[in-house]
């Protein structure tokens, strides 16, 4: 087992099992409908095999460490898509049960020509609160975020799963059970010295 496989059984640990939907290796964590009907405050989507990764046809292509990630889970959604991790998409259908059960395409996300001051970047991920995209630098495998014009906002996570862990832990106490934030919380976004502490 990887260290994504445990991270992912580690949050599932956390709930009760009234508490997990499991359909075809998908795994839905704590229904929120006071957010909306069908919305979870966790998400894992079915990990997929090296030749499906194999379609997804990203330049500078994806490294070990990103394809170690996605034989655990091909993407996520974290606290109601506070953090949504980019997966390799079967189908682009939009009805309920596709948006349910399958991630935002990594392939579209870093297709489209997207704004990067380092070269050799993969786009994984992005935050709900205002777009800042998450940025994999497959040179030295640390994480950067990004706004959406392109420019840096800050970095300092050494290692996507190093990123996935701290931020878990760090959203967890911004957001209730219910997929509501706390009292007081408005942007979802670590600060800078949250960051660098990483």
């Amino acid at each position: 087992m990887n260290g994504y496989e445990q991270f992912k059984r580690n949050v599932i640990s956390e709930f009760k099992m009234i508490d997990i939907v499991e359909r075809n290796e998908h795994v839905l964590l704590k229904n929120t409908p006071e957010i909306a009907e069908f919305s979870y405050l966790h998400s894992f989507y079915s990990g997929i095999c090296n030749d499906r990764l194999s379609e997804a046809l990203i330049s500078p292509g994806l490294p070990k460490d990103i394809v170690d990630a996605y034989s655990a889970f091909n993407g996520c959604s974290l606290f109601c898509d506070a953090i949504s991790i980019f997966g390799v998409r079967g189908s682009h259908d939009r009805d309920v049960e596709s948006v349910i059960f399958l991630p935002f395409d990594i392939v579209l996300q870093n297709n489209c020509n997207l704004p990067t001051h380092i070269n050799n970047t993969i786009c994984v991920g992005c935050y709900k609160y205002d777009g800042t995209r998450i940025i994999y630098n497959v040179d030295n495998g640390s994480i950067f975020l990004q706004s959406q014009n392109g420019e840096l906002i800050w970095g300092g996570w050494e290692g996507f799963l190093n990123f996935l862990t701290s931020e878990y832990r760090r959203l967890s106490t911004l957001f209730k059970l219910d997929g509501h934030k706390k009292n007081g919380v408005t942007s979802t976004l670590p600060s800078n010295e949250e960051a660098r502490l990483h």
